[in-house]
């Protein structure tokens, strides 16, 4: 994740089951949004069918109606407060009509998106050195982002005058992820601080989490968060996760340890995508926190990693996932997409519904006949049938709830 996203439709989990083609497939041909060379993409913040995409020197709005085939609407260029010196924009969060949108060697931009296709800035700080994060909660904006330079709090409460008002220093790495919840901030930077924001204009650290020495980014599913670690000397070496019931207090879980590397994280249901740079990205199973594990794939009949491997690119900063697609922001190899897929046509008749049901309970329950598409009766991505995916079948066709989204 690597940015703070509000994205509003975000699904996320993943797994894989005989699922050979498809997958090759995919790792060969991921198709690329705004890849130019003239262009350094850092993140993606989704707003219905709109996509504002974080370049180097401004914001491209692109039409993600049809996914497959996004096009682009327009750009927004931002003002050159230094001539000569380059942005470094990495992140846009966005709230109500605006778009709040730090650079890293700029300052703080505001941006209204009222109307979402001809975007313009109203507001902006001048504070360059910093602004790779930020954070909102009220009338304030918490931003930082360049390594042991202050962060600071600027008051947008007339967003055509974002200003200011203080600093904070409790940061020993900059500022790479921040998430509000309630009153307390959770500030990845180095290690993962629990901040308490009460008090506006005087930002308290009340915690830590345990075991961590060098987080990139982490992700808030519920009163669970999961946090990626790279620091090599570091008990937590990849990916760990944490109870927050007590949420000024969080409580390690377990861990997966991958070796580092690790750049971006985000999940949802029983799964969480993790982008690894130079690897690609890699799909864990964390039904059990405890025991968090690596998902494999059985396209060659060995258990390998499931992975989508990412060649021949810049970077890799940013992961996320809006309808069934992943969205990997790769630097100067663009925006780069990954088809998901949704399971529940048990059948393969292309409507899911009681049928599909009735194919899996006689199946799971009463060694019935193979499903036709034993791929699509999996629907928790757990490589095997069990009476999990038929609570889940149940819950989507009856309910409306969500399928996990698989490779």
């Amino acid at each position: 994740m690597q940015a703070l996203r509000f994205t509003g439709s975000v699904i996320l989990t993943a797994g894989t089951f005989l699922l050979a083609s498809k997958i090759s497939a995919q790792q060969q041909n991921p198709w690329t949004v705004g890849g130019t060379p003239n262009e350094d993409v850092r993140s993606v913040t989704f707003v219905g069918s709109r996509g504002l995409i974080s370049v180097q020197h401004g914001v491209l709005v692109y039409d993600f109606s049809d996914p497959s085939s996004p096009q682009m609407v327009t750009r927004l260029d931002l003002p050159e407060r230094w001539p000569g010196q380059l942005h470094g924009q990495f992140e846009i969060v966005v709230r109500g009509d605006h778009a709040f949108v730090p650079s890293f060697d700029l300052g703080f931009y505001v941006v209204s998106i009222a109307d979402i296709d001809s975007p313009i800035v109203v507001g902006a700080t001048n504070r360059p050195g910093s602004g790779r994060c930020v954070a909102l909660y009220g009338d304030y904006a918490y931003v930082a982002g360049t390594p042991y330079v202050p962060g600071y709090v600027v008051d947008i409460s007339v967003v055509q005058d974002p200003h200011v008002v203080d600093s904070f220093t409790f940061l020993d790495g900059g500022l790479f992820e921040a998430q509000v919840l309630g009153s307390l901030m959770y500030a990845a930077s180095g290690h993962v601080y629990v901040v308490d924001l009460t008090i506006p204009l005087k930002p308290a650290v009340m915690d830590t989490f345990p075991f961590v020495g060098s987080c990139l980014d982490f992700d808030v599913q519920g009163a669970r968060v999961h946090v990626i670690d790279n620091f090599y000397r570091s008990a937590l070496r990849g990916m760990g996760s944490y109870d927050i019931s007590n949420p000024a207090s969080p409580e390690f879980l377990g861990k997966l340890m991958n070796g580092g590397d690790d750049v971006a994280i985000t999940a949802r249901h029983d799964r969480a995508w993790v982008l690894n740079s130079p690897a690609g990205l890699y799909a864990v199973n964390i039904s059990d926190p405890t025991q968090p594990t690596m998902i494999t794939c059985y396209a060659t009949g060995t258990a390998a990693p499931c992975l989508y491997p990412i060649t021949a690119i810049s970077a890799a900063f940013d992961v996320i996932l809006h309808d069934q697609y992943a969205f990997v922001s790769a630097g100067w190899s663009g925006l780069l997409a990954y088809t998901l897929q949704a399971r529940s046509d048990v059948n393969a008749d292309g409507v899911p519904n009681s049928t599909d049901i009735i194919v899996l309970v006689n199946h799971v329950f009463k060694s019935g006949a193979p499903p036709a598409s034993p791929t699509q009766a999996d629907t928790n991505c757990s490589e095997d049938l069990t009476a999990a995916d038929v609570i889940i079948l149940v819950n989507y066709v009856f309910k409306g709830s969500d399928v996990p989204l698989c490779p």
